[in-house]
């Protein structure tokens, strides 16, 4: 069983990975992930999704909830399986709990480096071209006092 202290030090290791640039990099690389997951959603859709399949759904919910290796089984195996003792019941429970924020590290560490290739790949994007000039703003001819008189816009005391 983990102790306190164990559980303290590793949530603090655990923070001490959200520092710097990382944290970006996670955000940018779970972007990623979606879209490359959501590209492929319309045709699949299309290909996969029929009128008989849609029929079949109520039965293959009811099957996976309740048959002999659905999901209601499933769960109340691993409940069963929960030792009885509350001692030994956290033990486990903090087991699980270490497994899962270790589970956790490792995929933001994973998209975290698929983050910081996104954006090197983003900031290499504009060296390979050669850059292309940048208007500026045209301006207006000044007006000046004789001109001003002569197009008749100047006051006369007439």
């Amino acid at each position: 069983m983990a102790s306190t202290t164990e559980l303290r030090k590793t949530y603090t290791d655990a923070a001490k990975n959200l520092t710097g640039r990382k944290p970006f990099y996670a955000v940018v690389g779970s972007g990623d992930l979606a879209v490359e997951k959501i590209k492929d959603v319309p045709t699949k859709l299309r290909d996969e999704v029929t009128v008989a399949k849609l029929k079949d759904v109520p039965s293959k919910l009811r099957e996976e909830l309740r048959g002999e290796e659905g999901r209601v089984k499933k769960v109340t195996n691993k409940i069963s399986d929960l030792p009885r003792d509350p001692r030994k019941l956290t033990a486990k429970l903090t087991d699980l709990a270490d497994e899962q924020i270790k589970a956790a590290e490792g995929r933001f560490d994973k998209l975290a480096v698929r983050g910081e290739k996104v954006v090197e790949k983003v900031r290499n994007r504009g060296k390979d071209e050669t850059p292309t000039p940048v208007a500026t703003p045209a301006t207006a001819p000044r007006r000046t006092p004789r001109a001003a008189a002569s197009t008749g816009d100047a006051k006369t005391g007439s």
